[in-house]
């Protein structure tokens, strides 16, 4: 922990505002307080503390991290969110994309796509309609969606069934048929 002390006070004496440190530089998150201490007095702002917040297997952006209640001292600096979420991006153990005219991040290692970001929100879901589903992407993630259609376009050829009367999604066929059955039987 000394040398990491010793290291955040030679980046303050450089100069530097923002010090970056990924919770591996950090081996027990006993530490993560007198660090972020330490760098209170020094009057830097240090980042670490996300990949933690984040469960794997999750899509995420800046918008949505934030929607959910975490908290860092940089936001109060008055940056935008793409310089934070481009903070995030060097942190290995995620990865990002920029798609709907934002960046989307993913706990995990993996090649992620618009589509397999909207797949997600889909099988969560189960079935949702296509300006709910859009409301979502805009509401808590910050994506900009100029059409529905491009939300459409980008699931064809997957397992997501859409049913243009209903202009809802499904996760497959099978949802959208025991859906319909449910429907039928209440009449």
């Amino acid at each position: 922990m000394v040398k990491y002390q010793n290291l955040t006070k030679q980046a303050a004496s450089d100069g530097a505002e923002l010090i970056v440190w990924p919770e591996t530089a950090v081996l027990y998150n006993e530490f993560i307080p007198d660090i972020a201490s330490l760098a209170k007095d020094l009057k830097v702002y240090i980042l670490f503390g996300c990949f933690d917040y984040m469960e794997d297997g999750n899509y995420f952006s800046v918008q949505s991290i934030k929607k959910t209640g975490f908290e860092s001292g940089l936001f109060n600096l008055g940056f935008s969110d793409w310089f934070y979420a481009g903070l995030l991006e060097t942190e290995e153990r995620f990865s990002s994309s920029t798609m709907f005219r934002n960046i989307i991040l993913y706990k995990g290692k993996k090649r992620i796509t618009s589509q397999s970001f909207e797949e997600s929100l889909i099988l969560r879901h189960r079935s949702i309609d296509v300006y709910d589903l859009m409301s979502e992407m805009e509401e808590i993630y910050g994506c900009q969606i100029s059409d529905r259609y491009d939300l459409i376009y980008k699931v064809s050829g997957t397992d997501i069934y859409y049913d243009r009367y209903l202009d809802r999604l499904y996760a497959n066929i099978d949802i959208f048929n025991r859906e319909l059955e449910t429907m039928e039987g209440s009449y």
